[in-house]
């Protein structure tokens, strides 16, 4: 029989004596490795059913998919980016080595290195912009009161899982030193994150007694308000550190 003991039954045998503390501990750690397996599994099929309908046919579900895929797709664009940034930075060093040595390709490597880490929070939080500017719109202009925060991530984070697969064909051309494939993935990728914002607000349906046209019209400025303002105060304040590490 297969079946992993439950905590109750393990529990029983310690106390009965059928197996010790040491015992208890493998069962623990084999049961771990199950269920991890089987989130793992079962977020892959979450992947793979969001491709396919990201809006409409759920069968499958996961409290925290949609944030994971938000945060893959943040850090598979950063790294992409900066794997173009790295292989154009080496392109113009060896092109100017006979004029400025090794110089260039030396100060490049140092600020792709300190631009890493703040460019991923940049696109995580744009990524988040989107959804929080959703949320908010959905609630206060549509007045779809059932739409939780964690639908948001949910519903958000199946059309972004597209994007998630967009940014791993742009990581894989930027690694292979693509640039301009990458770049066109890139702008793909950018014109997607649009499109979403675009398409939940005019997919909304208003609970409320404006006209569908008015309603769809101040949602999309309220949205574009919101991610705006997260926007400008994600860029002034990181962006502004990116900078300094550039020019130090």
């Amino acid at each position: 029989n297969d079946r992993q003991p439950n905590a109750e039954e393990v529990l029983a045998a310690i106390e009965s004596g059928d197996i010790s503390l040491s015992e208890k501990s493998s069962t623990e750690n084999k049961q771990t490795i199950t269920v991890d397996k089987n989130q793992l599994k079962n977020y892959f099929n979450w992947l793979k059913e969001s491709w396919v309908h990201p809006v409409n046919s759920h069968h499958v579900s996961g409290k925290y998919y949609g944030l994971i895929t938000l945060g893959l797709a943040a850090l598979t664009l950063g790294i992409g980016i900066w794997f173009m940034y790295h292989n154009t930075a080496r392109s113009i060093g060896n092109a100017t080595s006979s004029l400025f040595g090794n110089g260039f390709e030396s100060s490049s490597n140092t600020i792709a290195a300190n631009i890493f880490l703040p460019a991923i929070l940049l696109i995580a939080i744009l990524y988040l912009a989107v959804v929080v500017a959703g949320f908010v719109t959905k609630r206060l202009i549509f007045q779809e009161s059932e739409f939780s925060f964690n639908e948001a991530f949910d519903y958000y984070g199946r059309m972004f899982s597209i994007i998630l697969l967009i940014n791993v064909f742009l990581l894989v051309f930027a690694m292979l030193s693509s640039v301009f494939m990458a770049m066109v993935i890139l702008y793909i990728s950018m014109t997607l994150v649009g499109f979403i914002g675009t398409y939940s607000v005019f997919s909304s349906i208003s609970k409320t007694k404006l006209d569908s046209f008015y309603a769809a019209l101040i949602g999309n400025v309220v949205f574009g308000f919101i991610f705006g303002v997260i926007a400008f105060i994600a860029v002034t304040t990181i962006g502004k550190q990116v900078m300094l590490s550039i020019f130090s």
